[in-house]
């Protein structure tokens, strides 16, 4: 860890101490002569000390990246000190934050190099802003003291952020607490009960900090979903693969159903799945419309990261289940994801055998978002996984290169060893 690392690790250490103190004094709870600035940064150079070159090194470094070139961050205090065999000579007296305005820009900045979506640019931040929006948090009780400071370091850049509403956090507030209060209200944003105050645009924009409001856990399926609100809706379609057992409306056998998501979570009711054992998902479109047909089983196209709707759909754990991806690391993310929530779920096509198969098709694909390897994938779904992670130029082969007549013969031999 180099002094700068040490700085921004000190820094960040002392940031729930340093909401504690701005609380405090939004509250009028501070202490008289309570100071928390010039705050003191003490990075040790014992061991540097011992080499001369090596601690001009850390210094230039510590310079370079000061508020004494950079006009903020942290300073550097030099002191002109006397001595009998050197002369006059520059020591380094101490390292501190100045000013509130220097400790939140030195975060910043850290936040952004760590690559969060933080601007690295902090020269519109505005400490006064910052704790408006502080206060207007502690007066809402959206969050626990406790909780107070993990949000706003997650929070910084749009904490301090200039807003030309003068009401920006009193709004965002006043949002998150009716929606926390008001579950499950099957309203749309527009017929919300303060819309003519607050436009519906406004919180169209700030969706993902109102949310964060409200609760800790990130979006699940969509703001509205999650909040019981109405939105464009989130449907899921399927198709019947077996002639014996049609999807019955009536008196009427239809060939496909698109249901809302809402709908869908309760289709057992409907009857519609009397007759039914086996639950293919598959992730493209044509692939689906040309399944092959399968006694006794059901189709569900699920597109990319839309297949994460089914989680809400606890019904699925009741039939074996069968998930038919690209062969990609998304892929098999997704696969890993849902076998999250179904332990019942099992690969179809998703294997070495279909990628040797198929090797002329492999073409390069999206890298995955997450670089550790999926957790819930079983032995030969792992080495199909480990294997496109290593093809950077071929790490994707498409289910819609697989031919009708390969995806019979695996259903032949997945019923066979049934």
């Amino acid at each position: 860890m180099t002094a700068l690392d040490e700085i921004k690790r000190l820094a960040q250490k002392e940031f729930p101490l340093f909401i504690k103190y701005i609380s405090d004094g939004l509250t009028g709870a501070l202490v008289q002569n309570t100071h928390f600035f010039p705050m003191p940064v003490r990075v040790n150079f014992a061991k540097e000390a011992e080499n001369p070159e090596e601690k001009a090194q850390i210094l230039s470094e510590l310079y370079e990246n000061s508020k004494n070139v950079s006009g903020s961050g942290y300073t550097l205090e030099i002191e002109l000190v006397s001595t009998r065999s050197k002369g006059n000579r520059k020591v380094l007296k101490r390292i501190c934050f100045l000013t509130e305005d220097d400790y939140l820009a030195f975060l910043i900045k850290s936040n952004a190099e760590e690559g969060s979506t933080a601007s690295s640019d902090a020269s519109e931040y505005e400490t006064e802003g910052f704790n408006e929006a502080i206060f207007a948090i502690i007066e809402s009780g959206l969050l626990l003291p406790e909780e107070l400071p993990t949000w706003a370091f997650k929070h910084l850049e749009e904490l301090g952020r200039y807003h030309e509403d003068e009401h920006f956090w009193q709004n965002i507030c006043k949002v998150a607490r009716w929606l926390k209060n008001n579950k499950n209200c099957n309203l749309y944003i527009r017929e919300l009960p303060f819309i003519n105050s607050i436009p519906p645009k406004f919180i169209e924009d700030n969706k993902n900090l109102i949310h964060s409001l409200v609760t800790q856990k990130a979006i699940k399926i969509s703001f509205e979903a999650d909040h019981g609100l109405l939105g464009k809706q989130t449907t899921a379609r399927f198709r019947s693969l077996c002639k014996e057992v049609p999807l019955m409306l009536g008196q009427m056998e239809l060939k496909e159903l698109t249901v809302p998501i809402e709908d869908f979570c309760n289709l057992p009711k409907s009857g519609i799945l009397q007759g039914i054992e086996n639950i293919f998902i598959v992730e493209t479109e044509m692939v689906y419309l040309t399944f092959p047909e399968c006694k006794k089983s059901l189709c569900i196209l699920a597109q990319g990261y839309n297949a994460n709707i089914l989680k809400l759909c606890d019904w699925l754990k009741e039939f074996p289940l069968y998930y038919f991806g690209n062969c990609s690391e998304n892929s098999f993310g997704m696969l890993s994801s849902l076998r999250g929530y179904f332990e019942n779920l099992k690969s179809f096509c998703m294997d070495m055998a279909t990628i040797n198969a198929y090797k002329d098709c492999l073409q390069k694909g999206d890298n995955s978002f997450v670089q550790t390897i999926p957790p819930n994938l079983d032995y030969q779904e792992n080495q199909a996984y480990l294997y496109l992670h290593d093809s950077a130029e071929k790490n994707c082969l498409s289910q819609d290169n697989i031919s009708i007549e390969y995806i019979q013969k695996a259903l032949a031999q997945l019923f066979h060893d049934c």
